[in-house]
């Protein structure tokens, strides 16, 4: 739901677009009408209107200069005034973390996830680890695309979709704050097809860019599996036994390595034909 706020002229004072994402209601409040389009590119994907009741978090975006935009939640700033790509930016990371934190429906776990002939792919892993570069690598080579930061799992394990747009960041970026410019760039831009619905896990591989590097990886077993899943999911600690569960359902039936890799085209190559074998 998007509601006006006017002030005693009939002027449009603040705007604010209420919505729901896995069962978390949130808002935007911008005080320019015109910067809702970009707002909204930036919330999470499936988002639906909502009312403005039972909000959970509201968040503001608002410029004294036209130039530089502060980010709020729940009124207090998140970092310094920056420009209006980093202001949406650092808005999009803390949407998304708080939906991930908080949602009872789903499990997220950091990860990247794809799919070939209903067989998912989820790549565990921190960030910086190169986890959308390789998914990058593997819908470009045919795969179907989940996600390239969250694998969001039910009680039972199984993979849904997340397809948020590709964060690309600039090459040579280091790791940083939320700020670090990104470019995001559609999977079907890049002529993937995109997931619609729940499968299994068939492989679950953590893997690291290391320049040089060659993937020969170990394999390990379904419990280090679960392992690989529970070291990145977002609520281990509020709800460590609703995660260890899910995660050992969705590790009971895949394949699981671990290994330095070097580059993604090579390494995706690989992942795809073991993902066919299974």
């Amino acid at each position: 739901m998007i509601l006006s706020m006017r002030d005693g002229r009939g002027g449009t004072q603040a705007t604010e677009t209420a919505f729901e994402s896995f069962g978390v209601r949130l808002s935007v409040d911008v005080d320019d009408p015109a910067l809702i389009p970009d707002v909204h590119k930036r919330l999470p994907p499936g988002w639906v209107a909502c009312e403005d009741d039972g909000l959970m978090t509201r968040f503001s975006v608002s410029s004294q200069d036209g130039h530089h935009y502060e980010v709020t939640r729940d009124a207090a700033p998140l970092g310094q005034p920056a420009e209006l790509e980093v202001a949406l930016g650092i808005l999009d990371a803390h949407i998304r973390m708080q939906i991930s934190q908080r949602a009872t429906q789903r499990i997220f776990v950091h990860a990247g996830a794809v799919a070939l002939d209903e067989r998912a792919l989820v790549l565990p892993g921190r960030s910086f680890a190169g986890k959308t570069t390789l998914v990058g690598a593997l819908i470009r080579q045919g795969a179907t695309y989940f996600s390239d930061e969250y694998a969001v799992l039910d009680d039972e394990g199984r993979l849904y979709p997340y397809p948020k747009p590709l964060s690309i960041r600039e090459r040579g970026a280091k790791p940083a704050p939320v700020a670090t410019r990104s470019t995001e760039t559609h999977a079907a831009d890049l002529g993937a097809e995109i997931g619609d619905r729940a499968l299994p896990i068939t492989l679950i591989a953590s893997t690291t860019y290391v320049p040089g590097a060659r993937w020969d990886p170990r394999t390990v077993g379904r419990a280090d599996g679960a392992l690989l899943l529970l070291s990145h999911a977002v609520t281990a600690r509020n709800a460590p036994g609703r995660v260890l569960s899910a995660v050992r359902s969705a590790a009971q039936g895949a394949r699981a390595l671990e290994g330095d890799r070097g580059e993604a085209e090579e390494t995706a190559g690989f992942l795809l034909e073991l993902l066919q074998a299974r």
